[in-house]
């Protein structure tokens, strides 16, 4: 049943297949992995048997989570598996019961009120705090809780309980600022000319070109490749993207539907492409294959926003500045934008948002000024 194979540590790795699904078990002697192979298979087997009323939430969960394995994304699953980790592990009570394992049929409103609690507290399994742990957000809380109310309502459609215990529970208040006032910043002209003269000899100098002209998202440029460039256009059909164990990887689609688009060709985009090919072709040695990404690490990596964001930190220290993440070139393209007269809804399809509430939410410190403009512009009608 099992097959055994010598890994190049101490450990002897056994893996066999369950309803499509491959596991691997570890052990120190191939009998060993072996006997751990037939365990594991038998626990799976006797899982399979167990009734979906009879199941603790966090057994629900992976029976639930294997189920869609294949019908969304890595990433996804990714940021899903994080956060019913901490959800699974919040101690809900005095006795340090934690709320994963909670049978399904026993869950009740002040459970999930508990666990909104918890959520906030950033501790272990023991109920000790985590060093160093920013408190979650209310909005983070709520997300988490939005998940598992997904969870407990597909159970109830199982029949493996009667009702949805977060139905009686209310978001907490979101007590942030709007994005447009934190997360969301316009760089002004003398900052631009700031960072771009001390940027010069940064790897991603016509990267943060190549953002500023088009409005593109980090992930996006670092998944651009020859073949979406065309005469007239950019063409961005996919992103940077982490799958289900961490690794970055090239998704095969942009963050949202609306994300897939044509960018119209302009010369600063144009510039900034055919300049970082050279600088590719001097480093690497070798012509970018059509399938080939323009935008890469200097080692000829995939691009990781997270490094870039390091860059830019870097610079701005160095320069004075108040530091800003690679978003702040999509944020200064759109408020360009507004500024010189771009129909917003324009804006919307060239930035890719699926929302035209987001374009309008975002950059409404843009929208105001050129209200303003327009305003002056109107012709008094005679009383």
């Amino acid at each position: 049943m099992a097959k055994g194979k010598k890994k190049k540590t101490a450990r002897v790795q056994s893996n066999f297949t369950y309803d499509g699904k491959r596991y691997y078990v570890y052990g120190a002697t191939l009998k060993e992995a072996h006997l751990k192979a037939d365990e594991k298979l038998k626990e799976l087997e006797a899982g399979a048997r167990k009734r979906s009323k009879d199941l603790t939430f966090s057994e629900y969960v992976e029976r639930w989570s294997e189920a869609r394995e294949k019908t969304v994304k890595g990433a996804t699953i990714r940021k899903q598996e994080l956060q019913f980790k901490a959800a699974s592990s919040a101690v809900i009570d005095r006795n340090g019961k934690h709320f994963g394992d909670i049978p399904l049929k026993d869950l009740e409103v002040q459970d999930i009120r508990e666990l909104q609690k918890a959520l906030s507290r950033r501790v272990d399994r023991d109920g000790k705090p985590l060093p160093g742990k920013k408190e979650r957000s209310p909005q983070t809380i709520n997300d988490i809780i939005a998940l598992v109310s997904h969870v407990l309502s597909d159970a109830v459609n199982e029949r493996a309980m009667d009702w949805n215990p977060c139905k009686g529970v209310k978001n907490l208040k979101r007590e942030d600022r709007p994005a447009r006032e934190t997360i969301h910043r316009a760089l002004t002209e003398e900052e631009l000319i700031l960072f771009f003269t001390a940027a010069e000899e940064s790897w991603y100098y016509y990267l943060y070109r190549f953002l500023l002209a088009s409005g593109c998202r980090c992930g996006e440029a670092g998944a651009l490749m020859l073949s979406d460039v065309k005469p007239d256009r950019v063409e961005i059909r996919r992103t940077v993207t982490k799958n289900q164990y961490g690794t970055n990887v090239i998704g095969d689609t942009p963050k949202t539907g609306q994300g897939r688009r044509d960018i119209p060709m302009t010369d600063a985009i144009r510039e900034a492409i055919s300049a970082q090919k050279a600088v590719n072709a001097s480093v690497f040695g070798d012509v970018i294959g059509m399938n080939d990404t323009i935008f890469r690490t200097g080692w000829g990596n995939i691009l990781v926003p997270a490094n870039v964001d390091r860059d830019i930190e870097r610079i701005c220290r160095r320069v004075g500045m108040k530091k800003f993440t690679a978003h702040a070139f999509r944020d200064t393209f759109a408020t360009r934008c507004i500024s010189s007269g771009m129909n917003p809804k324009t804006l919307q399809e060239i930035l890719g948002h699926a929302d035209f509430s987001v374009t309008m939410n975002v950059y409404a410190h843009a929208l105001d000024e050129t209200k303003a403009q327009e305003m002056r512009r109107v012709i008094a009608i005679p009383v």
